[in-house]
């Protein structure tokens, strides 16, 4: 039986991040299992994937050299592996998979400890993208060039969903005092009326303020809140446009192959996703205010005459207009 273990990433940017390299997996490894072991609860997205995949999680006061060796004993479910992959790199993690007894141990060269801990270690100077990293790593064990890999396109992936609202925005808990609060009120006020849908995620008692005021800009905005980033997948599946402050969301909807707008402090603290179907368009705010945009692949520098709103309603003319 070919079985996989993989343990999570620490960031949820991340975890979508590795969302190429389970399809890599599927593809070239052909698994019978694939098992995801998380510290955390960011490999809740991995549910996300069109995969029967199996999370463990790990206990924080099992995570010690000792923990997980007692935790991979009594998880008699997914002994016997084949492949163990290493996303988080840290002792740890790579610890987990020599405790698993994994006939093949699978990450990055972090330490001195790495050659011990793994069979399969690598190091890459000069790293691409985290997707593109995920990948290599796969391409490097299977002594193959993975950098043309692509996930299903657009129109694949189209009619597997239908599109039920226009646009959805998916924001962070806000309030009065946060840095984005203006920002968002002076760019509801230019919008048009037309089906939208607003989330606010993992909003507090001062984010209802927001949700008031929001609402008496839009019209016909459908508010919700949520807590759980799975709560999300349908929502971003069935939208055309997402607009968002979240990393994480941004990627998943590229995965989705929607077109996204992720609104930022620093624009190149994000990585392009180059196995993704999709890019994001970059907006950086400074001062409550876009002041530098990356449109997919293309770096353009906003004049004080040039507002996102306009650079949202091209957008929306090619996607939802035509």
């Amino acid at each position: 039986m070919n079985k996989v273990l993989i343990f999570s990433p620490k960031e949820e940017d991340e975890v979508v991040s590795s969302f190429p390299l389970i399809h890599l997996i599927d593809e070239k490894l052909n698994p019978d299992e694939i098992n995801i072991i998380q510290q955390g609860e960011t490999a809740r997205l991995y549910q996300a994937l069109p995969y029967q995949i199996k999370i463990w999680d790990i206990p924080d006061d099992s995570y010690s050299f000792m923990g997980i060796h007692k935790f991979s004993k009594n998880l008699h479910d997914v002994f016997n592996i084949t492949h163990f992959f290493d996303l988080r790199g840290e002792f740890l993690s790579q610890w987990t998979g020599k405790t698993f007894a994994s006939a093949e141990r699978i990450g990055e060269r972090k330490s001195w400890w790495s050659k011990y801990l793994l069979n399969n270690e690598y190091q890459e100077i000069g790293r691409p993208g985290q997707d593109a990293y995920y990948v290599k790593l796969l391409g490097k064990f299977l002594k193959e060039d993975t950098t043309e890999f692509k996930l299903f396109n657009k129109d694949q992936f189209v009619n597997k969903c239908v599109d039920v609202t226009q646009v959805l925005f998916f924001i962070d808990n806000i309030n009065k005092e946060d840095k984005y609060f203006d920002f968002w009120m002076d760019s509801f006020e230019h919008f048009e009326k037309m089906p939208m849908t607003m989330v606010l995620y993992k909003v507090g008692e001062e984010g209802h303020e927001f949700l008031e005021k929001s609402k008496e800009l839009l019209h016909e905005m459908v508010p919700i809140t949520m807590s759980l980033p799975e709560e999300a997948f349908d929502l971003i599946k069935a939208s055309k446009i997402v607009v968002t402050t979240n990393s994480w969301v941004a990627r998943l909807a590229t995965y989705f192959s929607k077109e996204c707008f992720l609104i930022t402090e620093n624009i190149r603290q994000y990585s392009y996703g180059h196995h993704f179907p999709k890019g994001v368009n970059l907006l950086e705010i400074r001062d409550g205010a876009i002041h530098m945009a990356i449109l997919e692949d293309t770096e353009e520098i906003l004049d004080e005459d040039v507002e996102w709103v306009d650079l949202f309603y091209k957008l929306k003319e090619n996607v939802i207009d035509s």
